[in-house]
């Protein structure tokens, strides 16, 4: 009889730890709901590019983005159509041309678009009107940036990657007016001067706001822009992600869902955008489904 009541009391302690494990551990379904809120008008013709579209902006004038496609790098759009209105830029290492247009950003307020060039360390600023017109070039940002957005068409938002990644804000010169240390998971072992986590960003259109999420996990921050100065508002972990640590870096888990792949903020909202699958999915090639949330 006590044998039996010891093997009733192990179960039962198994069984709460099998579920305190799930509360750790949430499956994606018990994270992200689907709501279906947006409605969308299908292009007549498909956009044809030579590289990953990650940003699209609505311009007055027109779509504007990277697309890599006729040798021209930045296209003007018709917003209706899709058809091609005007283009710039070309690949190579003249004044005119690019490498790798790795980041973009585009400022309502004066209607200038900024190119950053990974390979030239080069912010290119253009004017989009009926044509796009290329202004000025910044070539002594001597930073390793992986993503930028335009505060005003002298300060940016910046995310620096290497080392020691952080988000912080620059001028033309590439100094830094303000900076803060962006670590997606704090672990003392985890090496920042040799890794970072690719991240999406977005400034509210007031400039007073700016929201970061990690492509690999659910993590984002929000931070305040005052006068300059970056501060770190909250930073929140959806919940506890799953990852082993190799060569002081992160090897994600197969059951690990992935984090957000972009990220808008506009009128106190935050959209996310995940695929909603395991990287064990992802590595298997399935389907993608994506899946929008509001907080």
């Amino acid at each position: 009889m006590r044998k039996q009541v010891v093997k009733i009391c192990l179960l039962l302690a198994t069984l709460t730890a099998c579920q305190q494990e799930k509360q750790k551990y949430l499956d994606p379904s018990d994270v992200f709901g689907v709501t279906d809120t947006l409605r969308a008008t299908i292009l007549p013709e498909p956009l044809m590019a030579n590289s990953i579209v990650s940003r699209i902006y609505h311009t007055p004038k027109g779509l504007i983005l990277n697309t890599h496609i006729d040798k021209n790098l930045v296209q003007l759009l018709d917003s209706t159509s899709g058809k091609k209105i005007t283009s710039a830029g070309r690949i190579g290492r003249g004044p005119e041309e690019m490498i790798n247009p790795a980041g973009m950003s585009y400022n309502y307020d004066s209607g200038s678009y900024f190119v950053w060039d990974y390979n030239l360390s080069r912010l290119d600023m253009f004017s989009v009107n009926d044509s796009i017109v290329k202004k000025r070039s910044m070539s002594n940002i001597k930073l390793t940036l992986q993503t930028l957005d335009a505060i005003t068409d002298t300060t940016f938002a910046v995310l620096d990657f290497c080392p020691d990644q952080s988000i912080g804000i620059i001028d033309t010169n590439g100094r830094y007016l303000s900076r803060i240390p962006y670590k997606v998971i704090d672990d003392k072992s985890i090496d920042y001067k040799i890794h970072f986590f690719n991240t999406n960003m977005d400034l509210s259109l007031d400039k007073q706001y700016l929201i970061a999420v990690s492509q690999q996990f659910p993590y984002l921050s929000l931070y305040s822009i005052t006068g300059n100065k970056l501060s770190l508002i909250w930073e929140k972990m959806l919940f506890k992600p799953r990852y082993d640590l190799v060569n002081q870096w992160i090897k994600a888990d197969d059951k690990q869902i992935g984090g957000f792949h972009s990220a808008t903020i506009r009128n106190q909202l935050i959209f996310l955008c995940t695929q909603g699958l395991t990287i064990g999915d992802e590595r298997k090639g399935k389907s993608i489904e994506r899946i929008t949330h509001t907080y």
